[in-house]
């Protein structure tokens, strides 16, 4: 299996690998590559993404007669549809966010056809059967159904997706943010100055004086205050970060902390079980317990992704390559 800087040797621009394909080439010049490198079909695009869901979007040359230039290819290269979009997005759970003029955005199946018949500022992607969405009359946003029509009759400044049964929304005209549940109303009658996403029954909260976690019901979880706080992070374990008297670690949902070890940066942690960490000057990994993954400090490191994360010796440098979780160089 070629390395993505083995690909971008070959073809002076590589993606990583999604779904067994990666996407490589110059803009005017894009196709994708099996895992040897080589082509998975013979024709070329002048830009796209990557496969989700068996589909990837590219922009098509020539355009159709509406001067759209995007849609969703098959695996062999060949257009998945017959219709194009101005614009056109990777498919999830069956849906595609795609956009034409005159009109907006709407979200589309993999035959190319509208899941519904309205269209809107913009749209997001679905969870929990309900997606973002910004009208034009009334202006503001709100969610819906996947028929595409409102979920609720409210309108918000600003909102967040579904998690958990809940989703933030900040009020029209005062700006307090809140959570409602699926129908619109409001979890809880408490109000504040930040809210986030539920995750582990929990989401973060901020009064303007400090940052908590709250529970469905809007109280707060524990009695700790923090000066930053973030969400949990979706593994079983369940740690979320926080920030107090200018260090930071990671806590468990009761509050207390999950090591006694203090970082001058912490990250969420992710599905490798790894999080980002930053000591005296240098980056690193850590595992759920505070301690480091492996022995070597760096300039700068990214969070793990598929087995491998971005690093390098400076902060601001040119010397990336990647490392394993155990902290070894991939060739």
């Amino acid at each position: 299996m070629k390395t993505r800087i083995e690909l971008i040797a070959m073809y002076g621009q590589a993606e990583e690998y999604s779904e067994g394909l990666a996407l490589v080439g110059t803009v005017g010049r894009k196709f994708h590559v099996h895992p040897d490198g080589t082509p998975a079909y013979r024709r070329t695009f002048m830009n796209g993404g990557n496969f989700h869901e068996g589909l990837a979007p590219m922009f098509m040359r020539p355009c159709n007669s509406d001067g759209y230039p995007r849609c969703h290819i098959l695996r062999n290269g060949e257009p998945a549809y017959k219709q194009r979009y101005r614009e056109a997005s990777d498919f999830h759970n069956g849906l595609a966010i795609v956009s034409s003029r005159p009109g907006g955005e709407f979200h589309i199946r993999p035959n190319g056809e509208p899941a519904y018949e309205e269209k809107y500022g913009m749209v997001g992607l679905f969870h929990e059967g309900f997606a973002k969405a910004w009208g034009r009359n009334p202006a503001g946003c709100f969610h819906i159904g996947l028929n595409g029509k409102p979920a609720y009759e409210a309108v918000f400044d600003k909102l967040g997706d579904f998690s958990e049964g809940f989703a933030a929304v900040c009020k029209k005209g005062d700006g307090s943010w809140y959570h409602i549940r699926h129908d619109g109303k409001p979890a809880y009658r408490g109000r504040y100055v930040s809210v986030g996403d539920f995750s582990h029954g929990l989401a973060t909260a901020s009064d303007g004086k400090a940052g908590f976690h709250i529970r469905g019901d809007g109280k707060p979880a524990h009695n700790k205050r923090y000066e930053e706080v973030g969400c949990f992070s979706s593994e079983e374990d369940g740690l979320a970060w926080v920030r107090v008297d200018g260090v930071e670690f990671h806590i468990r949902t009761d509050g207390a902390p999950a090591y006694e070890m203090r970082f001058e940066k912490v990250g969420c942690f992710f599905a490798d079980g790894l999080a980002t960490a930053t000591k005296d000057g240098k980056q690193f990994h850590i595992l759920p317990n505070g301690k480091p993954a492996y022995e070597q400090r760096y300039g700068f490191v990214t969070s793990f992704h598929r087995g491998v994360a971005l690093v390098r010796w400076e902060q601001f440098g040119d010397d990336n390559f990647h490392i394993r979780p155990d902290g070894t160089k991939v060739e």
